[in-house]
């Protein structure tokens, strides 16, 4: 609606949150509520929630638990899988913006969720500004934190 509503000439304030289009983070939750408990979920982890229906690759530098290498090599995996309707992302910038790029490559639209300090939470300090590919800046705060990875200066 957010994105509605600008199209249209309104000012529109969004509060996005990636769970609002994640449909495997959205399965996780309707599985933990409908099937799990918060004990036996934090205790089984990745196993428990595979158990109840969620898709979940893990993966580690060194390989000790999962996929040895990055996030960004397991989402090459899965893109030349599977042919996805968007991707979500969210976590430290160098990895967000790899998976901005294989998303591009991949004609799969993605979308981030940015960590940035929020100093005042109404866009007057500019603390948590986000440099954008058109040029110029967006609030993190006021105008994310979820952006369309493509206007991201990564």
């Amino acid at each position: 609606l957010y994105r509605i509503y600008n199209h249209m000439g309104y000012h529109s304030v969004g509060i996005n949150h990636l769970g609002d289009w994640g449909t495997q983070f959205g399965k996780m939750i309707y599985a933990y509520k409908a099937w799990g408990d918060r004990e036996t979920i934090e205790r089984g982890g990745v196993d428990e929630l595979e158990r109840l229906g969620c898709s979940v690759t893990v993966t580690t530098d060194d390989g000790t638990c999962g996929l040895r290498g990055f996030t960004t090599d397991a989402l090459l995996g899965r893109m030349g899988e599977h042919a996805y309707a968007a991707c979500l992302t969210c976590g430290p910038n160098v990895m967000m913006a790899g998976v901005a790029r294989i998303a591009r490559e991949g004609g799969t639209f993605c979308e981030a969720s940015l960590e940035r300090m929020m100093t005042c939470g109404f866009g007057a300090c500019s603390t948590c500004n986000v440099a954008l590919a058109r040029g110029g800046y967006a609030s993190c705060c006021m105008d994310g934190p979820v952006f369309d990875a493509e206007e991201v200066a990564w």
